[in-house]
C-alpha cells in the first residue's frame, strides 16, 4: 500500500476496518493479502484510539 492510498484511507476513514478493506479493494481493484488485511485492521484500530484520545483531551 503506498503512502497515498495511506492518506485517502486516513481521509475518508469508514466506520469499520472492514469497510475500509471493502473500499480499498473496491478503489484499487486489488485484494488483499491476509497480512495486508491485518496491518489494516492494526492501523485503524490505532487510527480510532487516536481519534478518541485527541477527543477526550478537547473536552
Amino acid at each position: 500500500m503506498t503512502e497515498q492510498e495511506r492518506e485517502i484511507g486516513r481521509l475518508v476513514m469508514p466506520p469499520t476496518a472492514e469497510d475500509a478493506i471493502s473500499l480499498y479493494e473496491a478503489i484499487s481493484g486489488k485484494t488483499l493479502t491476509p497480512q495486508e488485511r491485518r496491518e489494516v485492521e492494526e492501523g485503524f484500530e490505532a487510527m480510532l484510539a487516536a481519534r478518541e484520545e485527541g477527543q477526550a483531551r478537547s473536552h
